[in-house]
């Protein structure tokens, strides 16, 4: 099978995969970014993620593959956490530009390291997702096409559309996978079916006859859009609450003045 490369594409997959047949509609698009109860400047997904990872781990304690997304995610949390403790605790030895300084200083480095990070967390976990639907496809056989596809695709795309979507249904229930193998591993035009109709398709036969496990499969999905959507937002709340804030005018007009100074102190 084709692997998918990124993240719009996992998200669509964790929105899909709630569809009820091979032929549903086509479901998407992002959820709104929520504000945390907590605190209305701060993004809710960077704490209710948390929670939410939690519950997964519980509900799959023998997949690591939680336990990892969890750790992913509550670091970078954590790191959002610490840097709002630091902006509201101030040396009282500090004026406020040099305190706003400082912070400015951490914000900037937590925004590269996360910026650095977050394609290698989110590949990572994609990549576990898709390694397990690989998994499950293998073990229903329908990882490869069989011996006779060839002539199965021939014998669908000489059938009428409506006889054609019959036999495919037919199929499906019936657990034929030599037919659904032959059309699942074929572009479009050689089996009659668009790419979204071969995702419902595979979607439903594992969602039939492989229940538990694809149940887990929605939920690794999910873990990985959540964990990508967590360093995507802290990296955006860090540019606009704490980077952005800052006292340039006021600093250089201060090295300035500490500058003449010391040019003074050199003359006298």
């Amino acid at each position: 099978m084709v692997l998918t490369t990124d993240h719009q594409d996992l998200q669509q997959k964790s929105q899909e995969s709630q569809g009820k047949g091979f032929n549903s509609p086509q479901l998407g698009g992002s959820q709104p970014v929520q504000p945390d109860s907590r605190n209305p400047g701060r993004p809710d997904i960077l704490h209710a993620g948390r929670a939410w990872h939690a519950g997964a781990t519980r509900q799959f304690p023998a997949e690591p593959f939680f336990t990892k997304a969890g750790i992913a995610h509550n670091s970078v949390s954590e790191a959002i956490d610490s840097l709002e403790h630091l902006s509201k605790t101030r040396d009282p030895r500090m004026t406020e530009a040099a305190h706003q300084e400082q912070v400015n200083k951490q914000a900037e480095k937590a925004a590269r390291q996360i910026e650095a990070k977050r394609d290698a967390v989110f590949n990572e976990f994609f990549m576990g997702a898709e390694k397990a639907e690989e998994h499950i496809l293998e073990r229903l056989g329908l990882s490869e096409e069989g011996r006779y596809a060839t002539e199965i695709r021939n014998r669908l795309m000489g059938m009428k559309e409506g006889d054609r979507q019959i036999a495919i249904q037919e199929a499906l229930m019936g657990k034929d996978v030599a037919v659904l193998a032959a059309v699942l591993h074929a572009p479009p035009f050689l089996s009659g079916m668009s790419n979204e109709q071969k995702f419902h398709l595979r979607e439903r036969y594992m969602q039939l006859n492989a229940a538990p496990a694809y149940k887990m499969l929605k939920e690794m999905r999910e873990s990985a859009s959540r964990v990508h959507d967590a360093y995507r937002t802290a990296s955006d709340y860090i540019s606009k609450t704490f980077t952005a804030n800052k006292h340039e005018p006021q600093t250089k007009k201060a090295q300035e003045a500490s500058t003449r100074f010391n040019d003074v102190l050199a003359n006298l």
